[in-house]
């Protein structure tokens, strides 16, 4: 376990960063001063006990466990935009800028505007040329062909995407480390295909399974199936939005960590409980790599998959205790590369998600099914129906603080409606994205699928605008309606991740076969 804690000072670290301001010296200078105690912590307890050391939970130094979360400070730190000679955010806030790069990400095409991010190469600024790095936001007109791969020129404005008194994570470019953004430039595409081969054919692919989802059933089903698979959302109708939002299961109809938490639990149990219980655990995660690759792996999705499925294979040993150890390390990794993902919504989405079904979902499954199916034969034929509900409910309880803050309201009836869509979505998502595969080889055969799955998105769809139209499906509530229910979460959270470090030692119990 001490790297679980390594991991975890390391995190918290992250999250301290905000609030605290120390010189890079300082930083680096205490955590040499800490490890040097760690090292003396260690060798002292070999002649008498120690708190950490000789306890079977933890075996680590205090004073590791500072170096980690100072380390952490550090890479938040060494992470914030820097005026360099190198570095686009110089230029931030200068006018008649001509700036070079390469469209590095697949645009984002919406009703509205078409945005796309460039990775910069040079920029000539009063008739003077600079070599620069980092990333750009350009926003264009809606229907603006441009394409990843495109070598473009853009003259404009070059503005911060985030406010100057507040850290970059506040914006969604700054949580990307995107920190400079242009708006309506004059852009020429100066050079076209130029991009990874594997990142153009993965987008292609994405095109053509787009058209595949709309050839294959009836507007507006199509829109809602390619927002579902896909992440293409511009083709939904508004109303339609509206009806999903009020009801709460709007997360069913775009990609995000909640989403593929689910899937990804949802199918490894389903294969867990068969034939097929032996290959269970390479089958899952194929799936969940094909359907990356189908929607284009986009960072949101990768960064999801990652975290969705990194407990799988100490799922698949038994050791359940494992899947949070690995899971922590998991989300490490992740923000050793961006710290400032800590606060992006799918990040925490997909993390949350994960941890609950992880820790809340076998333990409240087995608690219930006992308490009101005595006859284990009882247990066996109906497991399924209860782990569909309760592993829908583990995850919106969970992720319900971050869904408020966002939009300051509840609804009434999303527990229902989350009863009657939830075990739909994974036959959506299974049934819908086989059709599409298909669909690029064969699209005859896509077309005859498509009506055993546009059944399933129409009902989604009706119950979305029937509930809607409810008086109680949404609430609006006060803001310490956040910080209670934040509280609660973390309890439960904590109480449950507890039981499960503490059972490290204990045998797993025995599932249902």
């Amino acid at each position: 376990m001490p790297l679980f804690w390594i991991c975890l000072a390391f995190i918290l670290g992250i999250a301290a960063a905000p609030f605290l301001s120390l010189p890079h010296h300082i930083i680096v200078t205490i955590i040499i001063v800490a490890l040097l105690i760690a090292y003396t912590e260690k060798r002292l307890s070999l002649c008498q006990p120690h708190l950490l050391l000789h306890n079977a939970m933890f075996k680590i130094p205090a004073a590791a466990l500072l170096a980690a979360g100072l380390s952490g400070l550090l890479l938040f730190q060494s992470s914030l935009p820097k005026i360099q000679e190198n570095n686009i955010y110089r230029f931030a806030g200068s006018s008649h800028v001509t700036l070079n790069g390469l469209v590095s990400a697949d645009p984002d095409i919406t009703s509205r505007y078409t945005s796309a991010t460039i990775t910069c190469h040079t920029v000539l600024v009063d008739g003077q040329s600079y070599r620069v790095r980092g990333k750009n936001r350009i926003i264009l007109p809606q229907g603006f062909l441009i394409r990843y791969g495109d070598i473009v020129e853009i003259h404009g404005e070059i503005k911060s995407t985030f406010n100057q008194d507040e850290p970059p994570f506040t914006s969604r470019d700054g949580r990307e480390k995107i920190f400079t953004k242009m708006e309506y430039p004059d852009v020429k595409i100066k050079a076209t295909d130029e991009g990874n081969p594997m990142l153009s054919a993965l987008f292609r692919v994405r095109e053509r399974a787009n058209r595949v989802i709309f050839d294959m059933m009836p507007f507006p089903e199509s829109a809602v199936l390619s927002g579902i698979l896909l992440g293409l959302e511009t083709s939904i109708p508004g109303y339609l939005w509206n009806g999903y939002r009020a009801s709460g299961i709007a997360h069913i109809i775009v990609i995000s960590g909640f989403n593929i938490s689910v899937i990804t639990h949802l199918i490894f149990r389903a294969f867990s409980t068969g034939k097929l219980k032996g290959i269970a655990l390479p089958l899952t995660i194929g799936i969940v790599t094909l359907y990356t690759i189908l929607v284009g792996g986009d960072t949101p999705v990768i960064r999801a998959a990652i975290m969705a499925s990194i407990g799988l294979p100490a799922a698949g040993i038994g050791r359940k205790s494992i899947s949070i150890h690995n899971l922590i390390m998991a989300a490490a990794f992740i923000l050793a590369f961006n710290p400032f993902l800590l606060w992006d919504i799918s990040f925490q989405l997909s993390f949350l998600a994960t941890l609950a079904l992880q820790v809340m979902a076998d333990p409240i499954i087995r608690w219930i099914a006992h308490l009101i199916y005595r006859d284990e034969e009882k247990v066996n034929s109906r497991h399924a129906v209860l782990e569909l509900v309760v592993t829908t409910l583990c995850a919106s309880v969970v992720v319900f603080p971050i869904l408020f803050r966002l939009t300051g309201t509840i609804s009434l009836v999303s527990i229902p409606a989350n009863l009657i869509v939830g075990p739909l979505q994974p036959l959506i998502m299974t049934a819908g994205g086989g059709s599409v595969l298909i669909g690029l080889v064969s699209p005859l055969i896509s077309r005859i699928l498509g009506v055993f799955v546009w059944p399933l998105i129409a009902l989604c769809n009706q119950v979305a605008l029937r509930l809607s139209a409810h008086p109680s499906a949404t609430v609006f509530l006060p803001k310490w309606v956040y910080y209670l229910s934040l509280c609660l979460v973390t309890l439960i959270l904590g109480y449950f991740c507890v039981q499960q470090i503490i059972s490290l030692s204990k045998p797993a119990p025995d599932r249902f076969n």
